[in-house]
């Protein structure tokens, strides 16, 4: 059984995706619930509260306190979103794991995407180009 109770639960998925209340049917077979259009505020909150645990990662990917960061420091550039994955409550391993980033937006500072593609260069995909929105995607 998870180490948070069922009211953090709650708690964790009106940050993640806006529902008054846990509902495991809410999440696929498997007990895994994918969000795709969060940003670094929401991560944020969860870290704050407790509801995250900021060293998580997704395989070969930053932890989650690392991808935080970074949309924090480049907070003044573009817009960023994070993607991933919310474990069910009933299962030993209920966490909240990113698999990766993203801007909606074009991004044309070389030394972002320079450090964008630092910061993805493990990651499975990852799309850094001039004039193109940035993605990365961890497996």
């Amino acid at each position: 059984m998870s180490k948070w109770s069922y009211q953090d639960m709650c708690r964790r998925d009106w940050i993640l995706f806006w529902d008054e209340e846990y509902d495991e049917c809410k999440y696929q077979l498997g007990g895994i619930r994918r969000f795709s259009d969060v940003c670094p505020s929401q991560i944020r909150t969860l870290l704050d509260e407790k509801l995250m645990d900021g060293k998580d990662r997704q395989n070969a990917a930053p932890c989650a306190r690392k991808f935080l960061e970074f949309c924090e420091k480049h907070a003044d550039k573009t817009t960023w979103y994070l993607h991933g994955y919310a474990v069910a409550w009933a299962r030993d391993d209920c966490r909240v794991s990113i698999e990766g980033i993203g801007t909606r937006k074009p991004i044309y500072d070389e030394k972002l995407i320079k450090e964008f593609r630092k910061l993805n260069e493990m990651a499975d995909e990852c799309r850094a180009t001039l004039g193109e929105p940035l993605y990365c995607w961890y497996d």
